[in-house]
């Protein structure tokens, strides 16, 4: 008996579209051939490689289950509470995603002391917010949840899994047809 090419927290995946974006959180739509529910993090295994992420949607649907997968702990599009920061010295970049990542339960990788200035508001609304304002387009969540800021490297794909690129995502990344 072979293993499963795809899996979602061990049961077999029957179909699964993931989208793996230059910036921002990839995502997977993923159906099971089990009426098993899952909730909560979810860790999706295609062929060799594996995402870590959280399911924020779906359920059984006939004899089947269906899921939308978000990379990471799901907390980038939590409402967050308003923050000042005041520091002479400067404040840091670092310390602001930091403590947005903290309030909506995301993980951070190593990110640069680079000081924004003696002062940064962090408004009421999703925490993605601050990112989009600090680091626009300089953001992603990886295969293992965790948020880097930073460009994601281009990576070719050699996996078993069957590889598709639509038109529009072809335009999106030169290079990678």
């Amino acid at each position: 008996m072979s293993a499963a090419l795809a899996t979602l927290n061990g049961v077999v995946v029957t179909t699964c579209r993931i989208q793996i974006p230059a910036w921002g959180l990839w995502w997977a739509e993923v159906e099971c051939a089990s009426q098993e529910a899952l909730t909560g993090r979810a860790t999706l295994v295609l062929d060799d490689v594996t995402f870590v992420g959280t399911i924020v949607s779906g359920g059984a649907y006939e004899t089947r289950t269906r899921y939308r997968i978000v990379g990471g702990a799901g907390g980038w599009g939590r409402e967050i509470a308003p923050v000042g920061y005041v520091n002479d010295a400067g404040v840091k970049l670092a310390t602001v995603i930091r403590d947005a990542a903290a309030a909506c339960g995301e993980s951070v990788g190593t990110i640069a002391t680079t000081g924004i200035g003696p002062a940064f508001a962090r408004h009421r609304g999703p925490a993605s917010r601050v990112l989009e304002a600090l680091v626009p387009r300089g953001w992603y969540v990886d295969e293992a949840g965790v948020t880097r800021v930073g460009t994601r490297a281009a990576v070719a794909w050699t996996g078993a899994a069957t590889r598709s690129l639509t038109p529009w995502a072809a335009e999106c990344l030169p290079g990678q047809r």
